[in-house]
């Protein structure tokens, strides 16, 4: 957890059910106090969980979905996190199937050209083509009807 979440946590929750922002401030005694107030309100207005109208705070639409899903904005904060690991997650693992894509497609072209070649060479050094050969060459060359063996 980060430092102020369960600050921030207090103050959104009192926020969204309808508590002053004054009778808030009263929770926050002394400049330590109110240095975690002011900078918990800040993170929670740069978050857009809360936005400043005038001089008071009204809940955003994205902190009243954050309680209504979450029930609390700590849980809220955990499931981003969360989130976050995941998709991080998902673009390695992404990126490691391209990777292994196009290794496999390069294998399966190599593999596809050695048959190939294999079927090429087995074909032209069988007996049976050895002695067609023999045969086309010395009746082109030599007029023969068959080659002798």
């Amino acid at each position: 957890m980060r430092p102020y979440d369960k600050d921030k946590s207090q103050i959104l929750a009192m926020f969204y059910y309808g508590v002053p922002i004054e009778d808030i401030k009263r929770f926050y005694k002394g400049k330590e106090q109110q240095y975690l107030f002011d900078t918990a309100l800040m993170q929670l207005e740069s978050e857009g969980m809360i936005k400043r109208e005038g001089e008071s705070f009204v809940v955003t639409k994205e902190a009243g979905d954050a309680f209504l899903c979450y029930g609390n904005y700590l849980k809220y904060v955990e499931a981003k996190r969360r989130q976050q690991v995941d998709n991080e997650k998902a673009k390695v693992l992404d990126s490691k199937v391209k990777k292994s894509t196009i290794v496999s497609n390069y294998l399966k072209s190599a593999n596809m050209v050695c048959s190939i070649v294999s079927f090429i060479v087995g074909v032209l050094l069988s007996d049976q083509v050895k002695w067609i050969l023999n045969w086309l060459s010395s009746f082109f060359l030599t007029g023969c009807a068959l080659p002798h063996s």
